[in-house]
């Protein structure tokens, strides 16, 4: 038995384009970037999570009771998920979001991208 969790909480996507970078041996340029909203929809991190079950390989009782359990697990999974995703989801999730990130200020994937770029001889160079 195994469990696979899919989820998008904490992504985000961004892009930045340094216009004027310094030249190289000044000091560089930085930006930096980070991943608020770590919970965005309680429903999708919980429709994410998913309980595998794998045959076994012998006629054993262990075997065939852990099947059992895994697709009951699978079944109320699957009758519970309307429940989360009509009620709770929006009780949930804007409560998660403003505990996380306004009270307790938490991100994910804090980053600072810098750069340096030198043109010369008809070509650019990006140095790190």
């Amino acid at each position: 038995m195994g469990v696979l969790i899919d989820t998008d909480a904490g992504a985000t996507d961004w892009e930045h384009t340094y216009n004027w970078p310094p030249e190289i041996g000044e000091a560089p340029a930085y930006h930096a970037y980070s991943s608020t909203e770590l919970v965005s929809s309680v429903s999708q991190t919980i429709n994410g999570i998913h309980v595998l079950t794998y045959e076994p390989q012998d006629d054993g009782t262990l075997g065939a009771v852990m099947d059992l359990t895994g697709k009951a697990i699978g079944d109320v999974t699957a009758l519970l998920n309307p429940v989360v995703e009509d009620l709770l989801d929006p009780l949930l999730s804007p409560t998660l979001a403003l505990l996380l990130d306004d009270t307790l200020g938490m991100d994910l994937g804090k980053v600072e991208v810098g750069t340096n770029l030198t043109c010369g001889s008809g070509d650019a160079r990006l140095v790190n």
